[in-house]
């Protein structure tokens, strides 16, 4: 029963994708905050927070693959992270260095050549996963509805996936409409309730 009607809250929002593809933040939080109160704990939230992330994640790599073929330092910590998180097990210790480092190695990309950014949204993709389940925080999330209004180490895995996957965002004028809308619709009908099951099988 609650599977089926978080496939109802998330397909709902489609309506919510505007005319750029893009589906708000705003919108996202109150997706998230409907599906979480669902949840009968706080470790199953976590568990939607991080495997949502890393579907998206995982969305995202094959841009990174076409990049960087030899280098998975962040997917593997991710999915370590994402790991950690449904064995009930959210300690910090193991990851809050190589973290920072991953951080600084992803930082340092940003010298290449534009046409690696969209490759390197990707990365941070997987860094954002890792630092959602090392820091978790749900209270804390953000209030503000559009991520121009918030500091980029503050961007969602999901939202990071789509600028991988569209090679930028909205107000940049990059990337095709049509491609954003689909990886958001994506995000609704696929990697929201897959998460979401996840959760509740935890």
């Amino acid at each position: 029963m609650r599977d089926r009607r978080a496939l109802d809250e998330a397909q709902a929002h489609i309506r919510d994708i505007d005319t750029e593809g893009e589906l708000p933040l705003a919108v996202r939080r109150r997706l998230r905050e409907t599906l979480v109160a669902l949840l009968p704990s706080d470790g199953s939230a976590l568990t939607f927070v991080a495997v949502l992330g890393l579907v998206c994640a995982k969305r995202a790599w094959p841009v990174w693959r076409t990049a960087f073929p030899t280098e998975s330092r962040p997917m593997d910590l991710a999915e370590m992270a994402v790991s950690s998180a449904r064995e009930r097990s959210t300690s910090g210790a193991w990851g809050g260095s190589e973290l920072m480092k991953i951080k600084t190695y992803l930082d340092n990309k940003f010298l290449l050549d534009k046409k690696y950014f969209p490759a390197i949204y990707a990365g941070f993709t997987s860094w954002a996963v890792t630092r959602d389940v090392l820091s978790w925080d749900y209270p804390k999330v953000t209030r503000e509805d559009t991520e121009l209004k918030i500091s980029p180490d503050e961007w969602d895995p999901c939202f990071l996936a789509s600028l991988a996957i569209t090679g930028g965002a909205t107000w940049e004028g990059i990337g095709r409409s049509d491609i954003r809308r689909e990886f958001w619709y994506w995000y609704l009908t696929i990697a929201v309730p897959e998460a979401f099951t996840a959760a509740v099988e935890r």
